[in-house]
């Protein structure tokens, strides 16, 4: 939930050197979207910009792991846009 920065592209670096997975989430998205997306995801961590005074308490807590899929390693998730009516997660690999 970071906003196009210098931070997201370190942030981005900073989840793939570690082997781990993001999930590019636009705070600008509906809030209804994002809600969906966090509990579709149930993520480890979730970065944002937002300032510490905002309400942060639908954040999830952080609980690091691997992400894997088969023998690669997915490096983030893209959501498709719904035609269905509800997003679906796509996830895309890299190998090591």
């Amino acid at each position: 939930m970071l906003e196009r920065s210098p931070l997201l592209v370190a942030a981005v670096l900073g989840v793939l050197k570690h082997g781990a997975a993001y999930v590019p989430v636009d705070p600008t998205y509906p809030p209804e979207r994002i809600d969906f997306l966090l509990s579709d995801l149930d993520p480890a961590v979730t970065g944002t910009s937002r300032s510490p005074g905002e309400d942060l308490d639908a954040l999830p807590d952080s609980r690091p792991r691997a992400a894997r899929h088969g023998r690669a390693l997915v490096a983030y998730v893209m959501y498709t846009s719904g035609s269905t009516g509800r997003p679906k997660g796509v996830e895309v690999t890299h190998r090591t």
